[in-house]
Formats: C-alpha cells, structure tokens, sequence
C-alpha cells in the first residue's frame, strides 16, 4: 500500500459477509461512523482528522481478548 500515491484505507475483520457494525463475532465497529468521517472529508471539504487516521486497521480475536490493531 506504501507505494500507492493515492489516499488509502483498508479494515480486516473476522466479520462474516456483512456490515461490520451489525455482524458477529463481535465486537461491532463503527463503520458507519466512518463512513461519515470518509463523507464529510472527501465531499464537504471539513473533518480534517480523517487524514490522520490509521491506513489500515486489523481486528483479530483471541482468547477471551478483542483487539483491534492499527498499521
């Protein structure tokens, strides 16, 4: 993805084929909030933040234990 001179953004999740916010295995993310964010960045010129935000994000489970890891 470093190579890419495009902005970017990628979520991994054990999610099956569904909406992250509403799917199981838990936990649900807010993906919708984050489309949003894309939104208000890339159409209404406002949401600086969303720049800053992490490139890409992984969920991974393990035992008893939600982690969600950004790159």
């Amino acid at each position: 993805m470093s190579k890419l001179k495009c902005e970017k953004g990628s979520i991994l999740g054990p999610w099956g084929h569904q909406w992250p916010d509403d799917a199981s295995p838990e936990p649900k993310i807010g993906f919708l909030q984050g489309i949003l964010q894309w939104l208000d960045y890339h159409i209404k010129k406002i949401n600086d933040d969303y720049k800053n935000r992490e490139s890409f994000s992984i969920f991974k489970l393990k035992p008893n234990i939600d982690e969600l890891h950004s790159i």
